[in-house]
């Protein structure tokens, strides 16, 4: 969220140390008056500047609005200039202070509207995300989002209300609507709503749009018709059946601790049997990940941090034991009758009769034990979820590498190409997350694959 400009008082104050009358009436009446740091036209009462009228600082500052003796108070606009070029602030002033409800237009279109308190967002307010079809309302505190506040989406979707600090995300408020000067209705949001899988797994859904999606990856082993969905613990190329395996696992993590944060990898082959989402969900279409796309992720270059689970940290200790036998030594020599009779006085080989080496017990090594912390990562250091889809890193199997790397996906169920050659191309649209948290438009990902799985709402 961008933070507001707060221009310092000096730019709100009129200089006096210089004065002239230009033209006009500048006692009581309509005139221009020309001070040190810049010029004024309007009205003035008592010799004092009192009514409307503008003031053009030299800096290229400029307000246009209500004055009362000498000081702005009231409405008025004001321009900005210098690093803050096209910058504007529009609402109430009170003795030179930006105090009161107003709105704050950034060149790029953005726009904050709500209370403020010497040009920062204090109170209830919204911001508009001018290229995001999007809007955040809900409480700030010197121009951060503090308190209880939600997103709002232009085809009229909204997330979870949360609580934000400091203008990060802290939880989500159960069972509750944003209300202030701006009342949200709750009509179909799933706020900490859940489904539940066949093997008896519960996933978080979020409302994105009006379109419920399930904000965990799939966990699932079986199909929702009961049949069991192969385990595959190596992976390969060569599969031409529905599979499962795990992602990237941790040493001394457990593995049940894992498949919660991260789900399992699955392979194309079981998105073309197709029934693997829990009942009453379905696998997303292209069309479906590319309005995802289209509506949050909007740039395939630029992250959009909101999108991903904050980080969270698993820690396990675990020891190391060493030690505690006899090292064993080995003796190398070359051929004894080479050597001369004081080289076999002084040489084991001198009884070697030949031989090129032998082993012999070595020194004897203390048991030493060594106390050791396994860590494991999930979610993203920069990663906010202020959406609640929660997306994550979890890596995908690549079948011609043979092993989990960089880079996840998840997989829709719009074919691109299915080759009826058992080695020909088969692959379905999905979309996939490249290592540095940018996201490609929906592409093609190979069947030999393994990626998670996001199933919405029917």
């Amino acid at each position: 969220m961008k933070s507001i400009l707060y221009t310092i008082l000096f730019f709100f104050l009129v200089n006096f140390s210089y004065t002239q009358c230009l033209s006009g009436d500048c006692n009581n009446g309509y005139g221009v008056f020309k001070y040190d740091n810049g010029t004024y036209e309007g009205y003035f009462q008592d010799s004092k500047i009192t009514g409307k009228g503008t003031y053009n600082w030299n800096n290229g500052y400029k307000y246009i609005g209500d004055f009362i003796e000498n000081k702005r108070t009231g409405k008025g606009k004001y321009y900005l200039s210098e690093e803050y070029t096209g910058h504007i602030y529009e609402g109430d002033f009170k003795d030179n202070h930006a105090t009161g409800q107003g709105k704050y237009i950034y060149p790029n279109g953005d726009q904050f509207e709500g209370s403020f308190v010497d040009m920062k967002f204090n109170g209830w307010g919204t911001y508009f995300f001018f290229d995001l079809n999007r809007k955040f309302i809900g409480n700030w505190v010197n121009s951060k989002r503090t308190g209880i506040g939600r997103y709002l989406f232009s085809d009229g979707g909204y997330s979870d209300e949360a609580y934000y600090e400091n203008d990060e995300f802290k939880y989500y408020i159960p069972n509750s609507t944003t209300s202030n000067s701006t009342t949200t209705s709750n009509t179909n949001n799933q706020s900490n709503s859940t489904v539940t899988d066949i093997d008896g797994n519960s996933y978080k859904t979020v409302n994105l749009g009006g379109t419920i999606w399930m904000a965990e990856n799939l966990r699932v082993t079986r199909y929702n018709d009961g049949a069991e969905i192969p385990f595959e613990k190596g992976g390969g190329n060569d599969r031409n059946y529905g599979a499962y395996m795990y992602p990237d696992l941790v040493q001394n993590i457990s593995i049940e601790t894992i498949i919660k944060e991260d789900g399992y990898l699955y392979n194309g082959y079981v998105i073309k049997q197709g029934n693997v989402c829990p009942q009453g969900f379905r696998l997303p279409t292209k069309i479906d990940l590319e309005n995802f796309w289209n509506k949050y992720v909007g740039d395939e270059w630029t992250p959009n941090f909101a999108l991903y689970k904050k980080i969270k940290t698993y820690e396990a200790p675990f020891t190391i034991k060493t030690g505690g036998f006899y090292s064993v030594k080995t003796v190398y020599c070359s051929n004894c009758s080479y050597w001369t009779e004081k080289q076999k006085q002084n040489n084991p080989c001198s009884t070697c009769k030949n031989k090129r080496s032998w082993t012999e017990q070595g020194e004897f090594r203390p048991e030493v034990t060594y106390n050791r912390t396994a860590t494991y990562h999930t979610g993203f250091g920069k990663g906010t979820d202020e959406y609640g889809i929660a997306l994550g890193l979890t890596g995908h199997y690549s079948a011609s590498n043979r092993e989990v790397t960089s880079g996840s996906g998840i997989w829709s169920n719009t074919l691109d190409y299915w080759s009826s050659n058992s080695t020909g191309i088969k692959a379905f649209y999905g979309l996939y997350i490249k290592s540095d948290l940018t996201i490609n438009k929906p592409d093609s990902l190979s069947a030999s694959d393994y990626f998670s799985i996001r199933c919405i709402k029917e």
